[in-house]
């Protein structure tokens, strides 16, 4: 063949090999147009359709598409989950776009938890392939010093009050919620933590902000027992009288608890003494039921209504019904409609042992129940009245709980926290159901955990009450003993063959719940058991990692082993020392370092945990990495060094900490 009609056949050939190589990619792009016009004409269905495959096959572009309309739920049902799956498979083949979505997810806390070292370097790996968005969020993180309210309740929480005048004066929100519109103020005063208090106090946090419970500060305070508390919240202007969840004030809930002292202060400051709780109880009632004498003295001085029958009424028992009628229409209450309760309910509402035995000699009807489901049986039990409860048993009481009421009678035995109440309940002729819920979603074990009552959560378990029964959140018995921080019924649940590794609707076990607490002695008690350590929740987050960013370093002794340094990965590929690297922790870091992970080890990103030192501002942890031998040079996907990230970002420091590493390793 001669030269040129070879050299013309070389040519042809290299065309057709281009073009081949080419088919399938303008192929791809020819369906990714045809979503993006579906798009346009709000066909979604059609346009997800597509997406689907190209998505699965690993086309970065149709991963960040498919995750934009599971973030904004177009064509499909919003789902922050799925959307951070698909944003996160395009992210790590640095698709910018998809950087910067991840970024801003986990900022938001948006199908993951938030999370404000990933949010950087997601951000900062956008930015830096040119994504101008992400550049500027960035820069905005930086200048503002941004604060998530879990932040903010993490701060108050190790009583950083430093921290917390910080993220204030940097624009945080002295009246941030969690998820259970509690509010900081709220738990600081349940704490008992009076410096972060009046912190608050003076940046204007609302004193009367309610829960979703009905609590406020006051309350909390109140049940907590802290006296300081409650004068700083009074000297506020805090409202007295705002009535809890079951009606009761904060006088009412002092009174109650036997807190003397804070009822002494509230009694000073005049709230109300005409209120009734949900159980027609007045603050005259429990101050007499608890028998604490100089608070009647202070009640009446104050004008309070005084209820107690007299010696008179007692020996007319002949005209028992007209007196106690009359003395009824004095204690009508929202919630309770005693007005049309007999003698013999008046007189067991009030415990009157002596009375209620003389009614029934006389022919009381001791099955009477009212339009709201009370009975004498009923009061008895909530009172936890056992020498009333057995004279309506030996009087042949019916005790079928068959009435609509707002808490089966078994339930109501468990709240009076009387252990022989219960065991009358237990032994009654009743077909007890052992799942049934009252109008908190509760059941009678659930009650006695949130009660942290030892001994009732014991009788319950040999009642034959199933120790791994899940609640109405998916969570275990177990997990509501550690969210209540109660170690003895921890162990009495793990005695009785708790699940340790039961997981909820996100995947955390009581191990991950211990650790967000920051509940050393239930991880050690856990640990201990044997609860798994390497499990991850649905943001692909371990026990061991929840720690560390927490900054639970007690904690994280517990959970530490070699095994957890070198294994304990995310989904994105993230290791213990990275999060340590990136949280700041530097006494974390060097225990971790201790046990000889690999100190050069990448995520999905390719980053190492220097990297995520210096792509989360942390000088200290890069100098410590440094010291242990951790390798500048290294490059991450994007081709980028360590020393890049920190010029791009323009950290002085750290640029200076990184050249005078550079310095010493060509010195030696």
């Amino acid at each position: 063949m001669a030269p040129a009609n070879h050299k013309q056949c070389s040519r042809l050939s290299l065309r057709i090999v281009v073009l081949c190589l080419l088919l399938p990619c303008m192929a791809v792009a020819a369906e990714m147009d045809d979503v993006k016009l579906l798009i346009r004409l709000q066909k979604f269905d059609d346009a997800v359709e597509l997406l689907v495959p190209l998505a699965e096959s690993g086309l970065a572009q149709a991963q960040y598409q498919l995750g934009s309309l599971y973030r904004m739920g177009t064509g499909v049902a919003k789902d922050h989950v799925a959307a951070v799956r698909w944003f996160e498979q395009a992210a790590t083949q640095s698709h910018d776009k998809s950087q910067y979505n991840l970024g801003l997810m986990y900022l938001n806390g948006w199908g993951a938890e938030t999370d404000r070292a990933q949010a950087r370097h997601w951000l900062a790996l956008a930015a830096g392939n040119g994504h101008r968005l992400a550049a500027k969020k960035l820069e905005q993180l930086q200048s503002k010093q941004e604060v998530s309210v879990e932040q903010l309740f993490h701060l108050l929480r190790k009583d950083d009050k430093q921290g917390l005048i910080g993220a204030l004066n940097g624009g945080a929100s002295a009246n941030a919620v969690d998820q259970y519109e509690r509010s900081l103020l709220m738990e600081a005063a349940g704490g008992g933590q009076g410096e972060m208090l009046q912190v608050l106090l003076a940046r204007k946090a609302d004193a009367d902000h309610v829960d979703v419970l009905g609590d406020t500060a006051l309350l909390m305070a109140v049940r907590s027992g802290h006296k300081q508390i409650v004068d700083s919240l009074v000297k506020a202007g805090a409202n007295l009288n705002v009535q809890d969840i079951n009606g009761n004030s904060a006088l009412m809930l002092a009174v109650q608890l036997r807190h003397s002292g804070i009822a002494s202060r509230l009694l000073s400051a005049r709230p109300s003494l005409h209120l009734r709780n949900k159980a027609a109880e007045s603050v005259t009632d429990i101050a007499e039921h608890r028998n604490m004498p100089q608070v009647m003295v202070e009640l009446q001085r104050q004008g309070a209504p005084s209820l107690t029958l007299s010696g008179e009424q007692i020996r007319n028992l002949e005209q028992t019904a007209d007196a106690i009628s009359q003395y009824a229409g004095s204690i009508d209450a929202a919630g309770v409609n005693v007005a049309q309760w007999p003698p013999l309910m008046l007189a067991v509402w009030r415990e009157k042992d002596e009375l209620v035995a003389l009614l029934i000699q006389r022919g009381a009807d001791i099955n009477f129940h009212d339009t709201e489901g009370n009975s004498p049986l009923r009061l008895a039990v909530r009172r936890g009245d056992v020498k009333i409860i057995d004279l309506l048993r030996g009087a042949g009481v019916v005790e079928q709980d068959a009435y609509p009421v707002e808490a089966p009678l078994l339930h109501l035995a468990v709240r009076s926290r009387d252990i022989d109440t219960v065991k009358r309940v237990l032994a009654m002729d009743i077909d007890l159901d052992l799942d049934v819920r009252d109008a908190q979603k509760l059941t009678a074990l659930e009650v006695s955990i949130n009660q942290n009552s030892l001994d009732l959560a014991g009788l319950l378990l040999d009642a034959g009450f199933a120790v791994n029964a899940l609640s109405e959140n998916s969570r275990s018995p177990l997990m509501q003993a550690t969210h209540g921080k109660s170690i003895e019924v921890l162990r009495l649940l793990i005695r009785k063959g708790a699940r340790l590794n039961q997981v909820d609707a996100t995947g955390n076990t009581a191990l991950m719940l211990a650790c967000r607490e920051a509940w050393l002695a239930g991880v050690t008690e856990l640990v201990y058991a044997g609860a798994g350590r390497a499990l991850r929740n649905q943001a692909g987050h371990t026990a061991l990692s929840l720690a560390i960013i927490s900054d639970q370093v007690g904690i994280v002794d517990q959970l530490l082993t070699t095994e957890a340094t070198s294994g304990d990965r995310r989904y994105a590929g993230d290791t213990a020392l990275m999060l340590a690297a990136g949280g700041g922790n530097v006494e974390i870091l060097e225990k971790i370092i201790r046990l000889n992970p690999d100190i050069d080890a990448i995520d999905a990103a390719g980053n190492t945990a220097l990297m995520w030192a210096v792509i989360a501002g942390r000088q200290s942890t890069a100098s410590v990495l440094l010291a242990h031998g951790a390798d500048r040079a290294m490059r991450n996907r994007n081709r980028d060094r360590a020393m890049d990230i920190a010029q791009r970002s323009g950290d002085v420091e750290l640029i200076r900490v990184l050249k005078n590493a550079g310095l010493a390793a060509r010195w030696f």
